[in-house]
């Protein structure tokens, strides 16, 4: 069954823009496929959202939403419609997911590089986005083992994203760096039988991969003009890491257990 995420950028409880992802193989490995990426503005924004999330039968009833901006947005987008997942971008507000832009965007570069991430070039956004999130990533860090020089360029390299192709002389300010695959995967052979110990680490070590969540540096990025749709999909991306072992915690959920609670104890 497909499973889809909204993530709306909402910093003062306003959208700014949305991106409605795909999330594919949920079970295993997840790939994401971006379906739709804007930006909204004014007393519309989040109609738009939502004019969004059902404009297709297959959005209805199968899309997490999850928003920026902390509870002040997700009740804004409840008091109109479905319940969202507050998120704050670094603020370490308690009440909400805290993440900073720094963790989202090294995220989605990881998995972009990896090819798990899939954003079509016929979206209007598409190409802001990525050409925001490359230049804010940490590329140096993500992959040490590109085809980069000590500069940064892709030495003699050709890359192609969303149509557009990128020569030797230097990646374009649109296309993310599709290195590293080969390296993901580990040839080496064990010897000795694992101590239960040693066995604990391997498993603690599987699932921090597994989540493929990037390391928070402290670092800060600038994502320049195009920020709303560079976080709305970086968000999107980040999220459906962040919540595969997990049902997702809105406010609403929060309260239904509160009352389920309440009555199990029986208080009112």
């Amino acid at each position: 069954m497909a499973r889809f995420l909204c993530a709306v950028h909402a910093p003062d409880a306003a959208p700014l823009s949305y991106a409605l992802v795909e999330v594919q193989n949920d079970e295993d490995t997840p790939t994401y496929a971006v379906r739709d990426l804007r930006r909204v503005s004014g007393d519309d924004a989040i109609q738009s959202v939502l004019n969004s999330l059902t404009s297709e039968r297959q959005y209805v009833g199968q899309t997490v939403v999850v928003t920026s901006g902390g509870q002040a947005s997700a009740d804004a987008i409840h008091a109109v419609g479905p319940s969202a997942v507050a998120v704050t971008l670094g603020s370490g507000d308690a009440d909400a997911h805290d993440v900073t832009a720094q963790v989202l965007v090294d995220t989605f570069e990881r998995l972009y590089r990896d090819g798990a991430v899939d954003v079509p070039g016929s979206l209007d956004a598409a190409s802001e986005a990525v050409d925001a999130i490359y230049s804010a990533a940490d590329l140096e860090a993500a992959a040490p083992d590109s085809d980069r020089d000590a500069d940064g360029d892709l030495d003699g390299a050709s890359t192609t994203l969303a149509g557009t192709s990128v020569s030797g002389d230097g990646p374009s300010p649109t296309v993310v760096e599709q290195s590293g695959r080969e390296a993901n995967v580990s040839t080496e052979v064990i010897d000795a039988p694992l101590s239960r110990d040693e066995a604990t680490a391997l498993a603690v070590d599987a699932r921090e991969n597994r989540a493929r969540i990037a390391a928070d540096t402290g670092a800060t990025v600038d994502l320049g003009d195009h920020e709303d749709v560079a976080l709305a999909l970086a968000l999107a991306v980040w999220y459906g890491e962040a919540s595969r072992d997990s049902l997702p915690q809105t406010d609403q959920a929060d309260e239904a257990n509160t009352k389920r609670t309440n009555r199990h104890n029986g208080r009112r």
